[in-house]
């Protein structure tokens, strides 16, 4: 399985969204990719420290339990959770996109947000 950023942005973008102190364990949107790709996309925020999660491995699959979006989490999500900055990242990388790390998209998408707003 190839690490999907989009899966992974849209992953954080519903943890954030769900009501505060209310666990995460289906999204709706799960069903749009191949069996347990969602879930092992799941495992790999939690190993990179973007999700405070609840990981269970079973015989076919992962179950997860997502507590809450972590300090850095939040920190991603507040460069990567606009549209139009999340489109000019995946452009300005090109086909390096499908190897980018998740430290060189952070800091890409501040290099982009610093100039919108007219500080790079």
């Amino acid at each position: 399985m190839k690490r999907d950023m989009d899966l992974c942005r849209q992953i954080l973008l519903a943890v954030e969204e769900s009501p505060p102190g209310e666990s995460v364990s289906r999204f709706s949107f799960a069903g749009e990719y191949p069996d347990n790709t969602v879930p092992e996309h799941v495992v790999l925020l939690e190993e990179a420290g973007f999700l405070d999660a609840k990981i269970s491995p079973t015989f076919d699959g992962v179950l997860f339990s997502i507590n809450r979006l972590t300090w850095e989490g939040h920190d991603f999500l507040r460069v990567a959770s606009d549209d139009g900055r999340w489109d000019s990242a995946k452009e300005r990388a090109g086909t390096a996109w499908e190897s980018i790390s998740f430290g060189v998209l952070k800091t890409l998408l501040e290099e982009l947000l610093k100039s919108s707003l007219g500080l790079g």
